[in-house]
């Protein structure tokens, strides 16, 4: 009987081991086929992004830059008292005349 329960006992562990080595070679390969698999998601990343980037250029070639056609005015500001602030053609804290000399 104890004998009978040793070999019962080896066969067991015979059993685990092999289910435990065929673990292993399935665990291997799956971590193989995912590695491959970031490889190939990151070089198509790649290539989506280098292809972007070549389409603007390529869009934004198609376009003239203009540079020189800029119209230039001159103003006079006038104005008289105490503590007159001038901003961009406006005139605060007094009463001032405008003088544009556009010739509109």
């Amino acid at each position: 009987m104890r004998q009978e329960f040793n070999d019962k006992a080896m066969e067991n562990l015979e059993i685990t081991n092999k289910l435990l080595l065929e673990m292993v070679k399935n665990q291997k390969s799956s971590n193989k086929n995912l590695v491959k698999l970031f490889m190939v998601t990151i070089i198509c990343y790649t290539v989506l992004l280098i292809a972007m980037v070549a389409g603007f250029f390529i869009y934004e070639s198609q376009f003239d830059v203009v540079q020189g056609q800029y119209e230039t005015y001159e103003y006079n500001q006038e104005a008289e008292g105490e503590g007159i602030e001038f901003n961009n053609g406006d005139v605060y804290k007094d009463s001032s005349t405008y003088n544009d000399n556009r010739g509109d």
